[in-house]
């Protein structure tokens, strides 16, 4: 077992929120059904749903362990299925980091009003919130 100081815990969201930064405007929250797989570093599994612009910074707050990102540009939704995982990336494509994906008032990372998708859908109100243990 470990626990970290607030400042470390604070120190690594920002780390996470300068990957998506980092190549500027044109990160994407793309949303997948099925688990999501063990690794960011991995294909990404499942079908994809909708693929989200990230605001430009990713971040709104980061404060007591815990990063709130600014709210998704909504997007059309191009596959049908339930939303259980995303995956983040920066504008030039590269993954930072994969998210399980929930209803909101879920425990989930990444939540949404509603987990089934169809293509042709409006995706709109999904968020990131991001707690250090």
């Amino acid at each position: 077992m470990m626990d970290m100081a607030l400042a470390i815990k604070n120190a690594r969201l920002q780390a996470i929120a300068d990957g998506v930064d980092a190549a500027g405007q044109g990160a994407t929250f793309t949303l997948y059904t099925g688990p999501r797989p063990a690794s960011a570093n991995e294909a990404a599994t499942g079908t994809e749903l909708v693929a989200l612009p990230v605001p430009l910074p990713f971040a709104d707050t980061i404060e007591n362990g815990v990063l709130t990102g600014n709210p998704m540009v909504e997007a059309m939704a191009t596959g049908d299925g339930q939303a259980g995982w995303g995956r983040l990336r920066d504008a030039a494509g590269v993954a930072v980091m994969d998210l399980d994906a929930g209803e909101e008032g879920s425990s989930k990372p990444a939540t949404l009003p509603a987990t089934q998708i169809y293509a042709g859908m409006l995706i709109e109100g999904v968020s990131v919130v991001l707690a250090e243990p």
